[in-house]
Parts: C-alpha cells; structure tokens; sequence
C-alpha cells in the first residue's frame, strides 16, 4: 500500500479515535492537552485533525474556554440513522417482491444535502449487476430517483439545490435546463412515476416512484434500472405499475393515504400490515355467522385507548343494542380517517391533532364525543410520559433537564403537543432540544440503543420502554400540561343522513366505555389480545393512566382549541380552522341526557363548563 494512503487511513483512524473521546462523559468538552494525553498523540497532530474536523462540522471549539464539542454534524448524520430505522425496514420486504416481479436490480434512495443517496439496494439475480452501492450520491436532475422526489417538492427548494449542485450533462439525454426540467417534473406529478431514460448512465434506463410519510410528505423514492435491452421502451409502463405499487406498499406501511395515492389505492392494502391487520373477528368467531343485527364498521388504531371497541364487541355490548360490529385495526389516525373518508367505516376513532389536519386539508370527517379525555376538567394528559434511559443526565421530574439532549418524539402529534407544554413551563425553548421523529417501537428500539437520551408519547409506549429497556425511567407522566382527546369520527353526511344511527352507536360505545373503566385489568388482557406485540402486563400498567370519559363539555371544545393552536404554532395549518368544524356535540348531549346511568361512575362536569 502506498506511503500516502496509509498516512491517509491513519489520519482517519485518528480523527475516529478524536470523535470518540470527545463523546466520552456524556459528551463534556476537552482541551487539546487533555485529547493528546489520552489517545497518547502529539498535541500538534491532535491540533492538526481537530482544526479540520471543526472546519466539517463535526466537531466545534468554544471560544471562551479553547475546549472542543462534538458538532451539529453528527446530529444530523445521526438523525439520517433514526429517520432510515422505519424506512428501511418498512421498505424491505417490498423491495425484495420487487426485484422478483421485475427481474431488476432495486434500489431505495433518500434526498440529503441536495444529493440522491441510495440507503438499499436489492440486486437482481441475473448475469449484469449494477455499479450502485449504498451510500453512493446521485445528482437530482439526472436520476428517475431524484425527478420522483424533486416533483413532490417545493418548487424554490428544488430551484434552490439545482442552483447549489448544478445541472452537469451527463450524457446527450441529460436535461440541463430549469424550465425544461420544470415541466418534466409536472409530467411526473401526473403520472405518478419517473423515468431516467439514459439521462445518467449510458446504456441505463430506470424508472422510479416516489414514497411518501404518514404526513403526506416525500421522504424516500423506489426504483428499478436495467440495461435497455433488458428495461425497453415497451417495457416502461408494464414496470412502471410495479414501480408505483411497490412505492404505495412502503408509504402506506409508513402511515400515508392520501390523494395521490387514494384513486388506485383501495383499502384492502392495510394487508400490508399482517400484524395490525391480524383481525380478532375470526378468533372469537365473531360477525362469521349470519346475522339480522345492524352490520357497522369501525376503524381503530393500536393505541391502547381503542380497547372499548375491542372489549364492546368481546363482552357482547354493541350485540345487545342490535349492532353487528366489524372492527378494522390500522396503523394511525390518518389511517383511520382515510377509510371514513373513503366509505370503507361508519365510524373511526383519531386524535385531535390528525383529525384537524385532515380537515385542514378537505375532510369531511366530524368527531361525535370523546374516546379518551375527560369532560370534567381541563387539562387531562395523565397517558403522555417522558422516559430517559440509563445515564441521561435527565433528573425524575426535572424536564427542564431536556435542554440539550436528543429526544425522540413522533412529531406534529399530541405527544409533540405534550413535550411542548412541558417545555414551555419550564421556559425552554424548543430548538434547545434536538428532536428526532420516532413512531411506535422505534422509540423504545432507539432509546434501548442509546440513539436517544428519552422518549415522550402516549401510552402503552412509555410503559412498554420502561419494561424492555434496562435502566429505563420515568422522568415525568402527564402534570396537566394539555387536553389529551381522542375522538369518535364519522362522516359529516352519514350523521346527517342516519343521526338515529349514530346515536345507537355512541350510546353502545358509552357503555362500552364504562365497563372498562369498571373492569380495568381484564379490558388490558382483552386489549393484548387485539394488539399485536403487546404484553398483557404492560396493558395492564399503562390502562391505569388513560381516562376513558366519552362525554362532551366546553372543556372539550377549549381543548380542542389548544390543538388547533399547537398546529398553527408548529405551521401544520393555517389559523382559519374553527373548532366546531372539528366536532359535533348534539348526539352526544342527547346520549348524556337520556343515559345518565352510563355516566354515573365519573366525576361531575363543573357547572360553568356544562353545554
């Protein structure tokens, strides 16, 4: 090996060896004596290396002191890693199914600084293998990867990174213009796809589409790319279908339904999630049997809250009012509204915070009463914990111990409404806490591995880290910080149409409602039993920090109000959505009248708060 490539390899070991160091004790910076003396290197060449780590951003020198930092460099290559954990996984199996239906090399690609990178590749079983790897950086104006993604973007951010990376010609084929480049992008909005047809390779055509998040926003895109004898012209549309297909699969397994998606997309792609599909109809044998009850189905999450449906339908309460209830599990609010909204469900169960950006966005989805919450008091977020692993240097009830730290939290959701409170209290700004979006077990995956200092969401989460994770611990629950709702939904013309209905369905929910509240510990057995991966007694610990209150009071509508304001706030929504657009109170009023007995066990609303 040559001279120059081994000093190259050990400069790199040693800046390695620097960055380490300097992430030792929790991260407390270092001076060069103290560096030099513990890796046993000179203090020049200590010097030397760290002015150019500091020069990448990797790492950073406090000016009063002389002492040096890790940088916001690592953040944001570690934030790649968290954000990659539910993408590559998700994407997997898809990829794979992929690259056997066509017969071609698969690749996943994200957008970083401006660049295509590609985080998977599934190589095709044939003789002629690509030259791509992981981790190789595209230009985005030349590769169908980049056209997949660029099309969903903001128009100045794409004008922003060609003007940043340039339009190079990689080949005759190779569009260099801007406005030529625009109007191709329209074409790939339209047509759902994009292909490379040999714009950045000889000899190469690849076509790709793009993948898009729970929130609606693009985050990955999927390709195929073959030689053009074996990706032919007559061949584009034929793959191209398997293209968009396989990048629906992975979107919707990232938690996204949306327009793009909604006109060749129908519901039974919740197949894609066997373990939340996993209906429990069939294992108790229910709604397999004919029947001249009142068919209805209700859409649910995972969320351990969504147990009244599961323990009404198990104990025979919605049966007793008539009703022949089928239940459908998804992953996600947004989940749950896209299936009222395309009459797949009567009736779903959402938060308050998915519910109005959906509405925000068009959606005819009105919410009824509360699945979770509390009329009789203001704030109610007892659900909602912050849990630090092991040596965070994140003192039991301190938040504000926060500041500084790397926090995961499922973003633009009520757990980011809670942490915000929270912050706020304690007069810390947000951008003092660097947070990661997490959804569901990568919070507790992320925190086992240490990626993170704490988690903050709603329960069984909390309870689940606490209980898998060694050393785990509860840094705060709930304080009264927000109103916690999760809401009954339907759509705006069902209840209009069928008001008797709804009313037959809230009232059998209601008490549904108030037998688990009655029967805690057998609702949380009964909830693991709907739930995919959840641990009877981890249902059992978390159900006890969930208030089941269905009833509606001015409390609600103020809590709402708080949501709307949080989206408005974190600039998910403009600030023209009223709250009443979000929920409807009749039918539950007239419920709460006629039923008092349902609501016997609960604490009474205050009168100033009562409709």
């Amino acid at each position: 090996m040559p001279t120059e490539v081994i000093n190259l390899v050990r400069s790199v070991e040693r800046s390695l060896t620097i960055i380490e160091a300097l992430a030792e004790e929790r991260g407390r910076p270092k001076g060069i004596t103290e560096i030099a003396q513990k890796l046993k290197l000179g203090k020049s060449t200590v010097h030397r290396l760290l002015g150019t780590l500091q020069e990448k951003g990797y790492v950073e020198q406090d000016p009063e002191s002389e002492k040096y930092k890790l940088g916001l460099k690592l953040v944001e290559l570690g934030n790649i890693v968290l954000h990659n954990l539910e993408l590559r996984s998700q994407a997997a199996p898809c990829l794979k199914r992929l690259m056997e239906r066509s017969g071609q090399t698969v690749h996943l690609a994200i957008l970083d600084q401006g660049d295509i990178v590609y985080i998977d590749k599934v190589e095709s079983m044939g003789s002629i293998k690509m030259a791509s790897y992981i981790g190789l950086r595209g230009y985005v104006h030349s590769t169908a990867l980049g056209k997949a993604i660029a099309a969903f973007l903001p128009e100045e951010q794409v004008k922003h990174i060609l003007e940043t990376k340039g339009m190079p010609r990689l080949t005759p084929n190779t569009i260099t213009s801007f406005s030529e480049f625009k109007a191709h992008l329209e074409r790939v909005r339209q047509q759902g796809y994009a292909v490379d047809d040999i714009e950045n390779e000889e000899a190469i055509r690849c076509i790709a589409a793009p993948v898009f998040n729970y929130s609606g926003t693009v985050v990955a895109a999927v390709s195929i790319s073959g030689t053009v004898l074996q990706v032919t012209i007559d061949r584009v549309a034929e793959l191209a279908q398997m293209v968009v297909e396989c990048a629906e699969e992975i979107s919707t397994r990232l938690g996204y339904l949306g327009k793009q998606m909604a006109a060749t997309v129908e519901m039974q792609s919740y197949s894609t999630f066997p373990s939340l599909k996993t209906s429990r109809n069939e294992l108790f044998n229910i709604n397999n049997t004919p029947s001249k009850k009142l068919p209805l189905t209700v859409v649910v999450g995972t969320p351990l809250g969504h147990v009244v449906s599961f323990a009404g339908v198990e104990k025979g309460i919605f049966e007793n009012y008539g009703i022949d209830l089928r239940i459908n599990i998804v992953p996600s609010g947004f989940h749950q509204i896209n299936a009222i909204e395309s009459e797949e469900a009567q009736f779903g169960q959402a938060g308050v915070v998915p519910i109005a950006l959906m509405k925000a966005k068009g959606a005819s989805v009105i919410g009824l009463g509360l699945l979770q919450g509390a009329a009789y008091t203001e704030k109610i977020d007892h659900d909602q914990a912050i849990v630090a692993r092991k040596d965070s240097g994140i003192r039991e009830q301190h938040p504000e111990d926060l500041a500084g730290k790397i926090v995961g939290v499922p973003l633009g959701t009520v757990a980011h409404e809670y942490l915000r409170a929270v912050l706020a209290s304690k007069n810390i700004p947000e951008h003092e806490v660097q947070l990661v979006d997490l959804r569901d077990l990568e919070l507790t995956q992320a925190l086992g591995e240490g990626l993170v200092d704490a988690i903050v969401c709603w329960e069984a989460f909390p309870s689940c880290t606490l209980k898998k994770v060694p050393g785990s611990y509860l840094v705060q629950r709930g304080g009264g910080y927000i109103a916690r709702y999760s809401v009954n939904i339907t759509r705006d013309k069902y209840l209009k149409k069928h008001p008797e209905i709804v009313e037959l369905y809230i009232t059998a929910f209601c008490e549904a409602s108030q037998w688990v509240r009655q029967h805690l510990d057998e609702a949380a057995t009964i909830a693991s039993r709907w739930i995919s991966d959840l641990d009877p007694a981890v249902a059992r610990a978390a159900i006890k920090n969930i208030s089941f209150d269905p009833r509606i009071s001015k409390f609600t509508f103020a809590g709402i109000k708080d949501s709307i304001d949080f989206l408005v706030k974190t600039k998910k929504i403009d600030g023209n959505l009223e709250v009443k657009s979000l929920i409807n109170a009749e039918t539950m009023l007239r419920v709460m009248k006629k039923r008092t007995d349902l609501f016997n066990d609960l604490p009474l609303i205050p009168k100033e708060a009562i409709l």
